[in-house]
C-alpha cells in the first residue's frame, strides 16, 4: 500500500454526540494502529471526551452508535481531548482512514471553541475517507451505488459476519471498519494507491490542476454521484470550482478538510461514461463555455471558521489570537473591551474546562447560564427523541434499556 515498510495506518472512528457544524460535539475516538499489512499494533484505544455542560447530545446519534449518555461526563474535557487527539492524527508516519470524514471536521468546532490553534487537519500526512472511495469505486464498477451510508450495513453487505440487530460496540465498529478497507484493496488497489498520497501532494495536484486549466472528478457524499469540475481558486481552508450539476454549470467550494478524492478527469473512461451516463466531452463543453461568466457565491459550503469569527471585532480576534498561545487554565474574564459575545466564550470555556479555577459567583453564573441553554434545547431534543422511539426493536433489550436511557438524561445532568 506504501513504498515506506515502516508506515503504519491508523483507523479512526469519531463518534459524534451531535451533526457536524459550530455547535458539533464528540463522544469520542475510536482507533487502532496497524503495520501494511493490518498486523494490529497494541490494542484497540477509545479516547472519549465529556464536550460542554451547556448541550444536550442528539437523541438519534446517540441511539444510532449506542452511546450511553450517563458516560459521556466520564470524559477528558474538550482541551485535554484536543491535545491528546492532535498527538494522535497528526503523526507524521502514519496513514489515516477513517469512515466519514465529514464527522470528524467536529473537531474544528471543538478547537474554535477552546481558542485551540485550529491546525489539527492541515497537519496531517494522509487521510482517507473510505465511504467516499467506496461509493467511487462501486459507481465506476457497477453504474450505481449500494444506496447506505451505514458502515455496519455496508460492512456486512461486503461480507463481514456481524450481527447488526444484537448490540454493537464500538470496537465492533473499528473491526468493521478494518475490514472495509481490506475488503477495498482487494478490490480496487489502484484507486487506494492513488488516496495514499500525501495530503501536501493531493494539494499540488490540485495546483497543477488549476495551473494547467484541467478538470477533476469527485464523489458528491450529500447527491451521491459523481461530479466533474474545474478547479479555480485554492485557499487555505477550501477550493473553489465550477461543476454541472446535469442541467447548469454552478459555483461550489470543496472544503480541504473533508479529504474528498480530486481524481484527474481522465479516470471517467469511455467504458466508466458509458456505465454511468456520463459523457465527459459535453461535461466539460458546458463548463468551459460558462467559464467566464458571473456566479452566485457558494453560501453552503462555508468554511467552519469564517462562521465562527463573523461576527468578531478586531477587538475580539486580536485577543483570541493571544490567547492560543496561553495556557488556558490561566485565563480569567477577557477584557472588557472585548464584545459580550467574545467574553462569553471565554467565559463557557472557563467553566467547561476548568471550573476550579472559577470563583463562587462565577459558578453560580456559569450554571445558571447552562441551565438556561439546556432548557432552550429540551423541545428539540424532545422532537428527536420522539422520532427514535419509532425506530426502537421492541424485541431488543439493549435498545429499550438504551433509549431510556436517552429519555431520562436531560432530566439527571
Amino acid at each position: 500500500m506504501s513504498d515506506n515498510l515502516n508506515r503504519q495506518y491508523l483507523f479512526v472512528l469519531p463518534l459524534p454526540m451531535s451533526a457536524p457544524g459550530l455547535h458539533g460535539s464528540l463522544y469520542g475516538l475510536a482507533y487502532v494502529v496497524t503495520d501494511r499489512y493490518f498486523n494490529i499494533i497494541g490494542n484497540k484505544e477509545l479516547i472519549t471526551c465529556k464536550g460542554v455542560d451547556y448541550r444536550l447530545p442528539s437523541p438519534s446519534y446517540l441511539f444510532s452508535l449506542g452511546l450511553d449518555p450517563y458516560q459521556i461526563k466520564k470524559g477528558l474535557n474538550e482541551c485535554e481531548f484536543l491535545d491528546k487527539v492532535s498527538v494522535l492524527l497528526c503523526n507524521p508516519n502514519v496513514d489515516i482512514f477513517t469512515w466519514s470524514s465529514r464527522n470528524l471536521t467536529i473537531l474544528e468546532s471543538i478547537c474554535l471553541r477552546n481558542i485551540h490553534p485550529n491546525n489539527i487537519f492541515k497537519n496531517i500526512h494522509c487521510l482517507i475517507d473510505i465511504n467516499r472511495v467506496l461509493k467511487m469505486h462501486e459507481i465506476f464498477t457497477y453504474g450505481q451505488i449500494f444506496k447506505s451510508d451505514a458502515l455496519l450495513t455496508c460492512a456486512k453487505k461486503y461480507g463481514l459476519n456481524i450481527n447488526t440487530n444484537t448490540s454493537v460496540s464500538v470496537f465492533d465498529r473499528l473491526d468493521a471498519l478494518v475490514y472495509m478497507v481490506k475488503t477495498m484493496c482487494q478490490q480496487n488497489m489502484q484507486m487506494i494507491n492513488f488516496m495514499l498520497k500525501s495530503q501536501s501532494e493531493k494539494l499540488n495536484l490540485i495546483e497543477n490542476a488549476i495551473n494547467q486549466g484541467k478538470y477533476l472528478v469527485d464523489y458528491n457524499v450529500k447527491e451521491h454521484c459523481i461530479e466533474v469540475l474545474k478547479p479555480l481558486r485554492l485557499f487555505d481552508d477550501y477550493l473553489e470550482a465550477l461543476y454541472f450539476d446535469g442541467a447548469n454549470v454552478l459555483k461550489k467550494n470543496y472544503l480541504i478538510n473533508e479529504f474528498h478524492v480530486f481524481s484527474p478527469a481522465g479516470v471517467l473512461t469511455p467504458d466508466r461514461q458509458s456505465l454511468t451516463g456520463i459523457n465527459l466531452n459535453e461535461v466539460l463543453m458546458a463548463i468551459s463555455a460558462r467559464e467566464h461568466s458571473a456566479f452566485e457565491e457558494d453560501k453552503v459550503n462555508i468554511p467552519l471558521s469564517q462562521s465562527f469569527f463573523k461576527n468578531f471585532t478586531q477587538t475580539d480576534l486580536k485577543t483570541y489570537d493571544e490567547y492560543m498561545t496561553v495556557q488556558k487554565e490561566a485565563l480569567g474574564m477577557a477584557p472588557l473591551s472585548c464584545s459580550l459575545n467574545f467574553r462569553n466564550l471565554v467565559f463557557m470555556l472557563r467553566g467547561s474546562n476548568y471550573r476550579n479555577t472559577m470563583l463562587d459567583n462565577e459558578l453560580q453564573l456559569y450554571y445558571k447560564k447552562c441551565t438556561s441553554a439546556i432548557q432552550a434545547q429540551l423541545p428539540l431534543y424532545a422532537g428527536e427523541l420522539k422520532a427514535v422511539l419509532g425506530r426502537v426493536n421492541e424485541n431488543s433489550e439493549d435498545e429499550l434499556k438504551l433509549v431510556e436511557k436517552i429519555r431520562t438524561y436531560p432530566e439527571n445532568i
